[in-house]
C-alpha cells in the first residue's frame, strides 16, 4: 500500500509542481528570470517510485533551503555593507548593545483576557522580534562578535515564550497554558524569522542555541502543521480561509519547512499541502476585477506574503516552481494602479489607514516575479524590509551600483470594480485643470474587515483627501466580536453615509447595494445605487437611491444624491467626514479646508428646512491621529421622501 501511495503522489508531484500548479505547465518570462539563476529546460527526470527523496529533488533539494550566503561568506556580507541599510542596521544594533532586552512576560499576554487590550503584549512582542532582525543583519555584515552574543541573548528570550502565539489568537489560552499548539500570524512570523536566523548565523550561534531554535520549530509550526495535513489534530480556521491570515501563515510555515531539516518523504508531503493550500488565498479576491475588500493595508501584507510564498519558492527551486504563473494572481497583482485616488493617497475602506501607501518591496517584487522591467524591481537590492526573511531574499536579487529613479504607478481616469461596486474617477491626462479625485462605492456589508459604509465616499483635491473614510480603528477585544459596529469608525456614524431615524446600516448578508444606472463619459461618470439593503434595520425603507455624478471640467464637480422612499415620514440625516477645519461662509454653504487646499460644498435639500451642524468626535481609537470632524446635515422635518444634495467643487 506504501508503495502505491508514493507513486501516485510521485506522479501528482511532476505533473504540478515543476510547473505552474494552476496554469498550462508552461515556464513563462516569469520563470526564465527567477532567483538570478536561469529555468532548466525540459522537465526532471521520472523519480523513482519508492524515494520520496529523489522525488523531492526533481523540484528543490533535500537540504533545507539556504535563504541567503551565511555569516561565514565575508566577501557577500561584505559587498552588501555598500547598501544604505547597513549603516542604518548597524547603528541600530549598536543601540541595542546598550539597551536592556525584554520580553513579553505572563501578565502582558493575560492582559488581553482580563480587559480586551492586545497592544502592550504586542508592542514588546514586536521589539524583540525587531532585535533579533537587526542584531542578525548586523552580525552578518560586520562578522563581529558583539552582535552575535547579543543575538543570542534576543533568541533565548524568544525561546523562552511559553508561546509564540499573539494573546489576542489565544482567547481560551490554550497555547499559553500547554493544552494545545495552534498556529497563528504571530507564531509563524516569529518562526520563519529564527528559521531564517538558524541559516545565516548558525554557523556562529552556540550549537545549543541551534538545537533549541530547530526544537521550537518543531514544536510550535512544523509537527502541529503535520499534525493538521494528516487528521490527528482539528485544522486552524486559516487553512483554507480566503482571507490574508492564509497568505501569511501559508508562506512563513512553507519557508520553515524549506529552512528546515527534514526527512525528505515528511518535507514532501507538508510542501505539497501547503502548495495545495496556497491557491485559498486567492479565491478571496473576485477573480473579475481583483478587488481587495481588506483595504489596501491587507494588500500589503496578505497579497505582500503572498509574494514572499512565490519568491521563496522559486528561488528554493532555482526557478523549477513558478506559483506566480498562476492566472488567478493577475487581477490581485493590478490592484495598486487601480485603487489609488492619485500617488501615494489611496481610499481608506475597511479596515485601511488614511495614511496607507503599497509597500514598495512587494512592489517590486510583483515586478520582478513578472518579469517587468520596472523602478521597483530595479531597486530591489536597496529596500529595507522590516521582516528578516524577506529582507534575506532581496539581498540575494543583483543591485545596482546607484538606485533607481522613484517609480511612479500609471493612473487611468477611471477604474471600475464591478465586484464590489466600487469606482476611483481621477482627472486624467485630457483635463488638465481638474484638481479633484473622488472614490466611492456601493458594495455590502458582508466583507473581510468590515465597516457598514455602503455608498460610502472620498474626496481629494489636488491629490489631498479633503473629504474621507476616517480608516481603521486600533483593534482591541471589541474589534472582533458582536461589539464591532459599536465603534463609530466602523459603523455608520463615522462615515459619509445616511442615517435614518438616528439608525446606521446593519452588517452581514443581504446588504448589497444595487446598481441601478452606471453611464461613463469622456468627461463624466454617473452612478446610482439603490442602498436600502444596507438599511434592513429601519422599519418601511422601499428604497434609498444614492447617485454619484462626477465631472472632469473646469476644476472638477462631484454631486451627491439622496432620494429617499418610505412607508411612513422618518428623521434623515447624512454626513460629510473630515480631518479639515470647516466653516459656513453662508447658510447652506461650507467651506473646508485641509493642508493647503479648500473644497466648497453646496447643500439643498429640495426646498425643505435643515440644519447642518459640525461635531468633533472624539478618536482615541483611530490609528489617524487627527481630529476628525463630523458634518452632519439633518432635514428639520420627517419626510416619507427625504431629498439631499451635496454639490462639491475645489476652491482657490
Amino acid at each position: 500500500m506504501k508503495k502505491l501511495l508514493l507513486m501516485s503522489l510521485a506522479a501528482g508531484l511532476l505533473l504540478t509542481l515543476p510547473a505552474v500548479a494552476d496554469s498550462s505547465g508552461t515556464s513563462g518570462p516569469a520563470a526564465q528570470t527567477g532567483a538570478g539563476t536561469a529555468a532548466p529546460s525540459g522537465t526532471p527526470e521520472p523519480a523513482a517510485d519508492n524515494d520520496p527523496n529523489r522525488v523531492i529533488r526533481g523540484c528543490l533539494s533535500a537540504e533545507p533551503w539556504q535563504i541567503a550566503p551565511d555569516i561565514t561568506d565575508r566577501a557577500f556580507w561584505e559587498s552588501k555593507r555598500r547598501l544604505p541599510f547597513a549603516a542604518r542596521t548597524i547603528a541600530g544594533a549598536d543601540r541595542l548593545l546598550k539597551e536592556e532586552l525584554v520580553a513579553p512576560g505572563d501578565d502582558l499576554y493575560l492582559e488581553f483576557t482580563r480587559n480586551g487590550t492586545r497592544v502592550n503584549y504586542e508592542k514588546v512582542f514586536n521589539q524583540l522580534a525587531s532585535a533579533v532582525r537587526n542584531l542578525t543583519l548586523a552580525a552578518c555584515l560586520t562578522g563581529e562578535q558583539k552582535y552575535i552574543s547579543r543575538l543570542e541573548q534576543a533568541i533565548d528570550l524568544q525561546l523562552r515564550l511559553k508561546s509564540w502565539v499573539l494573546p489576542a489568537h489565544d482567547g481560551k489560552l490554550i497555547n499559553f497554558r500547554g493544552e494545545g499548539v495552534t498556529i497563528d500570524l504571530g507564531s509563524s512570523t516569529t518562526a520563519c524569522r529564527l528559521a531564517a536566523v538558524n541559516r545565516v548565523a548558525g554557523p556562529r550561534l552556540d550549537p545549543e542555541l541551534r538545537r533549541r531554535i530547530a526544537e521550537r520549530l518543531e514544536h510550535f509550526i512544523i509537527n502541529p502543521y503535520d499534525r493538521m495535513r494528516t487528521g490527528r489534530q482539528t485544522p486552524d480556521w486559516w487553512i483554507n480561509t480566503t482571507n490574508n491570515w492564509n497568505a501569511v501563515c501559508v508562506a512563513n510555515v512553507t519557508m520553515v519547512v524549506l529552512m528546515s531539516e527534514l526527512e525528505p518523504e515528511r518535507r514532501y508531503f507538508i510542501l505539497r499541502d501547503l502548495f495545495a493550500k496556497s491557491r485559498n488565498f486567492l479565491r478571496g479576491f473576485n477573480p473579475e476585477d481583483g478587488y481587495c475588500s481588506e483595504g489596501v493595508g491587507y494588500w500589503n501584507y496578505g497579497f505582500g506574503h503572498y509574494l514572499d510564498f512565490c519568491l521563496a519558492v522559486r528561488l528554493a527551486s532555482n526557478g523549477r516552481i513558478d506559483f506566480y504563473e498562476r492566472p488567478q494572481n493577475r487581477q490581485p497583482a493590478e490592484y495598486p494602479e487601480r485603487i489609488q485616488l492619485a500617488p501615494e493617497l489611496v481610499p481608506a475602506f475597511s479596515d485601511c489607514a488614511v495614511t496607507a501607501r503599497f509597500s514598495k518591496s512587494s512592489l517590486g517584487i510583483r515586478d520582478y516575479l513578472a518579469g517587468v522591467d520596472s523602478a521597483w524591481a530595479a531597486g530591489l537590492g536597496f529596500t529595507t524590509y522590516n521582516e528578516l526573511a524577506r529582507q534575506l531574499m532581496l539581498l540575494n536579487l543583483p543591485a545596482p551600483d546607484q538606485p533607481p529613479p522613484e517609480a511612479t504607478m500609471k493612473l487611468t481616469p477611471l477604474s471600475d470594480f464591478p465586484s464590489a461596486g466600487v469606482f476611483v474617477c481621477r482627472p486624467g491626462t485630457r483635463f488638465r485643470d481638474c484638481r479633484l479625485a473622488v472614490a466611492f462605492k456601493g458594495g455590502s456589508n458582508h466583507e473581510f474587515h468590515n465597516h457598514n459604509d455602503v455608498g460610502s465616499f472620498v474626496v481629494a483635491v489636488d491629490g489631498i483627501p479633503v473629504l474621507v473614510d476616517p480608516g481603521v480603528s486600533q483593534y482591541t477585544r471589541d474589534t472582533f466580536s458582536s461589539k464591532r459596529y459599536q465603534n463609530q469608525f466602523i459603523g455608520s456614524y463615522g462615515h459619509s453615509v445616511p442615517l435614518i431615524d438616528g439608525r446606521g446600516q446593519v452588517d452581514g448578508q443581504n446588504t448589497d447595494a444595487r446598481l441601478e444606472h452606471r453611464k461613463v463619459f469622456r468627461d463624466q461618470v454617473v452612478v446610482t445605487f439603490d442602498i436600502a439593503p444596507a438599511y434592513s434595520g429601519v422599519p418601511g425603507v422601499k428604497s434609498l437611491l444614492r447617485t454619484f455624478d462626477y465631472s472632469r471640467l473646469d476644476a472638477g464637480r462631484l454631486i451627491v444624491t439622496d432620494a429617499g422612499k418610505f412607508e411612513k415620514p422618518v428623521n434623515f440625516e447624512s454626513a460629510l467626514v473630515t480631518f479639515g477645519e470647516v466653516t459656513s461662509p453662508a447658510p447652506g454653504k461650507l467651506e473646508i479646508a485641509y493642508r493647503g487646499v479648500r473644497l466648497g460644498v453646496t447643500v439643498d435639500a429640495g426646498g425643505r428646512a435643515f440644519e447642518i451642524t459640525p461635531q468633533r468626535i472624539e478618536n482615541h481609537t483611530l490609528r489617524q491621529r487627527e481630529p476628525v470632524t463630523r458634518i452632519a446635515v439633518k432635514l428639520s422635518e420627517p419626510t416619507a421622501e427625504p431629498f439631499l444634495r451635496f454639490t462639491m467643487v475645489p476652491l482657490q
